[in-house]
């Protein structure tokens, strides 16, 4: 025959080993930094990288761009010029390493002339007959 084992209930809990929890307001900050830490950092935030707003005043012809300063240059994401890219709209990249591009200055500046032709041909007064 089996002997029934009571157990004593006790209203301690258990101790938590390692670190104690962190508060709400901590909680909160870290959470919103892990969101922007692996998004695509905005326009401001690319034309603000230091050495970025020195390169700009730079002529481009001879030189070979980097992502940030072309996306600071034709005002657009990093997504949104490789996606110019693969729609045919914007140079494709020159590879310079095994996992580094950049842009010869000569075709940025060609594509920015492009530009401000369209934006002038788009904005001429068309002759109405009246």
């Amino acid at each position: 025959m089996k002997t029934a084992t009571t157990s004593t209930a006790t209203n301690e809990t258990p101790k938590r080993r390692g670190r104690p929890p962190l508060p709400a307001a901590e909680k909160a900050k870290r959470a919103a930094e892990r969101k922007t830490k692996y998004r695509n950092p905005s326009k401001d935030q690319i034309a603000a990288k230091p050495g970025v707003v020195a390169r700009m005043a730079m002529p481009l012809e001879g030189r070979m761009l980097g992502i940030h300063e072309v996306c600071a240059r034709v005002n657009k994401s990093v997504s949104g010029v490789y996606t110019a890219i693969k729609s045919g709209e914007f140079p494709a990249p020159v590879k310079t390493g095994k996992r580094a591009v950049a842009w010869p200055g000569r075709a940025v500046a060609e594509h920015l002339a492009k530009l401000e032709g369209e934006r002038a041909n788009d904005n001429t007064p068309t002759s109405q007959a009246a």
